[in-house]
């Protein structure tokens, strides 16, 4: 066994770590209310995950504590598991307790940093100043939201998990950031895309004919059009997201005129989507305005079709690569 003078020295250690563990819960407890502190703690705990005693925290200090009173009595083992899970039990709950407080606080930064700045950005602005390269998303991500996700290849951000615990990422927010990931690099970029007008067809028995076909691009220097009056003729869009709006298809058939808008900073996304394999019929129930007397003229179907290449892909890929509202909720804070 061990001589009397070690078991002095071991009792004095024992005494000393117990001392720091009951200053080290004090602090805890006092810093407990402080939602920084909170998060500064778990942050430390989810980077370190092996090595958490070393940090400069109350909680550090009481994990420091536990593994000096360790050293002394004994590491934790089945035998005297009970004794170490009521001993530590404290801290674990302070933890938790931290964990739902870190919560609270990533979310009013993402309230305060993303949210209230997008509030007086312009629409033509948006996307660049919310996921572009220098994106205030990406601020945050790579800052306050770091220590708790993780970046995997081609599965983007998921929850970084730290002894068997996680952050509670609301799946929206996710979503939000892995669409936005992608969309990254092509937010800031100009597009050209290049569209062939086919003749506009209509099913046999109508009593009146499509003659004109346009598409009118509404840009913050003018619209670009393309008129096809039944001959196959072509042009070349150009396109970025902060400088075009709204895409207006107009068919006139007979004495009306039927339009279908695709509407908003990415209107020419969702027309080229529509068209996406090149072809479109539309039926009279689409234009409620002039339907019953399209049907008169025993209208049923008119078919519209384009050949579009160039950047097409990349303009269609904005739909979902770049979204524009982030959630109001990024993470659930103290719900149980």
């Amino acid at each position: 066994g061990k001589s009397e003078e070690q078991q002095d020295k071991d009792l004095e250690e024992a005494v000393k770590a117990y001392a720091a563990y009951k200053e080290a819960l004090k602090s805890l407890a006092f810093n407990a209310d402080s939602v920084k502190l909170s998060f500064n703690e778990i942050s430390y705990g989810f980077q370190n995950p092996d090595d958490i005693a070393s940090g400069d925290g109350a909680g550090s200090s009481a994990w420091a504590s536990i593994t000096n009173l360790q050293r002394v009595v004994g590491k934790r083992r089945e035998s005297n598991r009970l004794f170490w899970d009521l001993y530590s039990g404290p801290v674990r709950l302070a933890y938790q307790y931290m964990q739902e407080e870190a919560a609270c606080y990533l979310q009013s930064e993402w309230e305060d940093k993303v949210l209230a700045e997008m509030e007086g950005v312009t629409t033509d602005k948006l996307g660049q100043a919310l996921i572009g390269e220098e994106g205030i998303l990406w601020t945050y991500t790579d800052n306050q939201a770091a220590p708790f996700l993780r970046k995997r290849h081609k599965k983007g951000y998921i929850p970084k998990v730290n002894k068997n615990t996680s952050m509670n990422w609301e799946p929206q927010f996710l979503n939000f950031v892995n669409d936005a990931e992608s969309g990254r690099q092509i937010v800031g970029g100009e597009f050209t895309v290049n569209i062939s007008a086919l003749p506009t067809g209509i099913n046999q028995s109508a009593q009146i004919s499509p003659y004109a076909t346009f598409i009118d691009l509404h840009c913050a220097d003018g619209v670009q059009s393309l008129a096809n009056y039944n001959f196959t003729t072509s042009r070349e869009f150009n396109w970025k997201l902060s400088d075009c709006g709204d895409v207006t298809l107009r068919i006139d058939v007979g004495e009306y005129s039927l339009r279908k808008q695709y509407t908003g900073q990415k209107g020419f996304s969702k027309f080229l989507a529509d068209f996406r394999d090149g072809r479109r019929i539309f039926t009279v129930k689409e234009f409620p305005e002039f339907e019953s007397q399209l049907q008169n003229e025993r209208v049923q179907a008119i078919d519209v079709t384009y050949e579009i290449s160039g950047d097409r892909d990349n303009v269609i890929k904005m739909l979902q690569a770049v979204p524009l509202d982030p959630p109001r909720e990024a993470i659930a804070c103290w719900v149980q």
